[in-house]
């Protein structure tokens, strides 16, 4: 009798027994739990608008071509389930349509060839913006605002008449800093418990005014201008995935 009353009670505990230990058990950590992550990436720095431009008429045009995106530094915190924080270094360079800006300051009697270096930003980003996680891929969407250096580039003119004679107008390499913006999205596919491949598009604009000096021979001059650094940044690369204890 006592054996059976003995039974009876453990089959009444062993339920009670059995769900307070699974409670008290951690869950398993799943790829959607991570709480932050680090990667770096590169790819292409597409530009757009006057950035791109060969207009003659447009006196912004700043006759930019498809250069490099390197994003060093790509930092992320889930601040909620869906909400994330995220700081950014990054630089771009683009060179100069040399023989589109050569054309373009062809006059009668006067021809030019041009050497240039390239157009360059270096920025830090910090932003903020939604997140899609699932164990297999991480979707997510954010705006971004930075500071950054903007480097004009230097370029040698070589000024050609139809005689043969020739002479070099030098516009000196200058930087300025500004404030700009970007919007970006992009997504992380999930190799393994803690690796990434990473893939995002951004739009990215600063603008500033600048003043390049000028030399032709003995004579010095001044040159100001207006640089709209627009371009759209197509990267590729891996993160690191950092998950809960």
């Amino acid at each position: 009798m006592t054996s059976i009353k003995s039974i009876l009670l453990l089959m009444l505990l062993a339920p009670t027994l059995l769900f307070s230990q699974a409670l008290d058990s951690p869950p398993p950590i799943e790829k959607v739990d991570y709480k932050a992550y680090v990667g770096f990436s590169l790819g292409f720095s597409i530009p757009n608008g006057s950035f791109a431009s060969t207009d003659e008429e447009n006196n912004q045009s700043a006759y930019a071509v498809n250069g490099q995106s390197f994003q060093l530094l790509d930092v992320g915190y889930r601040v909620y389930q869906n909400l994330n924080a995220s700081a950014h270094y990054m630089r771009l360079q683009n060179s100069i349509d040399e023989n589109a800006l050569a054309r373009n300051l062809r006059t009668p009697g006067l021809r030019y060839t041009v050497d240039a270096s390239n157009y360059e930003l270096n920025a830090a980003f910090v932003g903020i913006g939604f997140i899609k996680p699932s164990n297999s891929i991480s979707l997510q969407m954010q705006i971004m605002i930075g500071y950054g250096n903007i480097f004009i580039p230097t370029i040698d003119l070589v000024e050609t008449d139809d005689m043969g004679n020739s002479s070099t107008i030098h516009l000196a390499s200058t930087s300025e800093s500004s404030i700009g913006f970007g919007v970006s999205g992009g997504f992380r596919i999930h190799l393994t418990d803690r690796l990434d491949f990473s893939s995002q598009a951004a739009f990215i604009n600063f603008q500033k005014e600048f003043d390049q000096v000028a030399r032709s021979g003995n004579q010095v001059s001044v040159a100001s201008g207006k640089i709209n650094y627009e371009v759209i940044s197509v990267t590729f690369g891996f993160s690191y995935r950092f998950l809960p204890q």
